[in-house]
């Protein structure tokens, strides 16, 4: 999916308004051991690290500026600008680096920082025990991205997906369904859209589904086939 500055400039906006009257010293439960302030410190410092990215094409060292917890709305929104600058003077099909080694352009990091900021608000307001509300489509986005760039990149870095027989992922609200088959050695393979489903699979919405592969919430999922064989998918270390 196409992704615009404009995108990223509405998911940042939600955290920043998400910041008013935040407390500093909340824990995130999905984060364990993270504070909202470290939560905030965290993305702050991905948006001027893949703002200078973006800037450059070429990689560059993360950021490790900590917030005024007096003053977390204003650090968070400063950084933010940053990365909205340099992701509107440039030009989303030019050739950049990222961390996955595929879709190396510009535009790759739009993607990337709306979903990143999209899934950093669930654990803000999961800090101070408020839902999100989150668009099926962009859930959707979230689902394939996770399949397409996080998998392979944890295959990489030595944490293979548990994964014996094909999997399905079914969106009853979107109708898309996402497909993992297993090839020996290599990263699953990943099949969009029609085609054979799957005797194992997970069923559920699209944020459903997304929350349940980033390991923020398992609620309202419905498990088809082997319970043992999902059950080992899903302690898998899918992302990071």
């Amino acid at each position: 999916m196409t992704r615009t500055t404009d995108d990223v400039r509405l998911a940042t906006s939600r955290f920043a308004s998400g910041l008013v009257a935040a407390d500093p010293e909340a824990e995130v439960p999905s984060c364990p051991g993270w504070t909202v302030l470290d939560l905030v410190a965290h993305l702050g410092n991905i948006h001027a690290w893949a703002g200078g990215i973006v800037d450059t094409g070429e990689p560059g060292p993360t950021p490790k500026d900590r917030p005024d917890p007096a003053a977390l709305q204003a650090w968070y929104a400063e950084r933010a600008g940053e990365l909205l600058a340099a992701l509107e003077a440039s030009d989303p099909e030019a050739p950049c680096w990222n961390f996955s080694g595929v879709q190396e352009t510009k535009g790759f990091w739009r993607r990337r920082q709306m979903l990143e900021t999209l899934m950093h608000l669930v654990d803000l307001d999961q800090a101070h025990g408020r839902p999100t509300d989150l668009e099926a489509d962009d859930c959707a986005d979230g689902i394939t991205e996770t399949f397409e760039i996080f998998l392979p990149r944890m295959h990489a870095r030595g944490h293979q997906a548990e994964l014996a027989e094909p999997v399905s992922f079914v969106a009853t609200d979107t109708r898309h369904r996402w497909t993992l088959t297993p090839c020996d050695g290599l990263p699953p393979e990943l099949t969009l859209g029609s085609g054979v489903l799957a005797n194992d699979r997970l069923q559920g919405t699209a944020e459903q589904l997304w929350l349940l592969l980033w390991k923020r919430a398992d609620a309202g999922i419905e498990r088809v086939g082997d319970a043992e064989r999902l059950s080992r998918l899903l302690a898998s270390r899918l992302t990071g």
